[in-house]
């Protein structure tokens, strides 16, 4: 029995005598590894339906920061302009009116229609737009302070208009 031992031990290399694998077994337990290491489809399936309703969740809360910060750049622009239309009104005893080349363009074109200003100076190079892409409207009745219109996201629906006389 010692003389078989001695023989097996010959004929098998030392790295296999340590860590007692024949090159047959450790074959063998690779290739068992790696189907315990990899994930099935079923698996990847769920990991990706999961990484989606995150994302998806994620994407809407960054779709609704953004609506609000197209909001707050309204109500700093009615702010803005507001202040121009002050300093118009100090400089020439009135608001612009609501005649076509008045309005919101007097800010930066010297009216021609009535009432003409006495001492016009251009305030601003050009009107911005809102943050959704659409001209400011401009309304004055006559008495009190103007009001400016942002038409909102949808500029046929009056109901998500934006006013800078409306108490935000």
């Amino acid at each position: 029995m010692m003389r078989q031992y001695l023989n097996q031990e010959r004929s098998t290399p030392s790295y296999q005598r340590v860590f007692g694998q024949t090159s047959k077994s450790r074959h063998q337990s690779q290739s068992k590894g790696r189907l315990r290491r990899g994930l099935t489809l079923l698996e990847m399936m769920i990991v990706v339906a999961i990484i989606g309703i995150i994302m998806g969740g994620v994407a809407y809360k960054i779709i609704g920061f953004r609506d609000a910060a197209k909001v707050n750049q309204a109500d700093a622009d009615f702010r803005m302009l507001g202040n121009l239309l002050e300093q118009y009104r100090n400089s020439n005893g009135h608001y612009p009116s609501n005649a076509n080349d008045q309005g919101l363009k007097a800010l930066y074109e010297k009216p021609t229609s009535s009432p003409v200003p006495k001492r016009w100076n251009q305030l601003f190079k050009e009107i911005p737009t809102d943050p959704w892409g659409r001209p400011y409207l401009y309304e004055y009745s006559g008495g009190g302070r103007p009001v400016i219109i942002s038409q909102g996201i949808e500029e046929a629906d009056e109901s998500d208009d934006l006013r800078s006389d409306d108490d935000v």
